[in-house]
């Protein structure tokens, strides 16, 4: 019996161990898992007008006397938007907008295009 019992007692171990050394691989994992960093995000490169707009208009958008006349549309490239919408709540901001000029350190380009 004092054989079996000790068999006994070290397959009862042997599977606590083997138990206790499954679960911790599995906490393990999930530590590891959490210390990975995320993945960067990647650096645009600049490629000189890359940026494509399609315009689609009504031949009658900008009608003066019965006769379509060309419009003025202004892109910019902003670095801070929110000049821009304050721009646009005020009447001096918004000729500012219309003008087509650099109106603070925030534009980084503009451009002017003829519709």
């Amino acid at each position: 019996m004092r054989g079996r019992g000790g068999k006994l007692r070290m397959t009862i171990f042997c599977k606590r161990h083997h138990a206790f050394g499954l679960a911790l691989l599995i906490f393990l994992s999930f530590v590891m898992a959490g210390c990975a960093t995320a993945p960067s995000e990647p650096i645009p490169t600049y490629k000189r007008e890359a940026v494509h707009l399609t315009l689609t208009a009504s031949e009658q958008v900008n009608l003066y006397g019965g006769l379509p006349h060309a419009t003025v549309l202004c892109v910019y490239q902003l670095s801070n938007p929110n000049v821009y919408q304050q721009m646009l709540e005020e009447v001096e901001g918004v000729d500012k907008l219309l003008s087509c000029e650099n109106f603070d350190a925030s534009v980084k380009s503009r451009r002017r295009i003829v519709v």
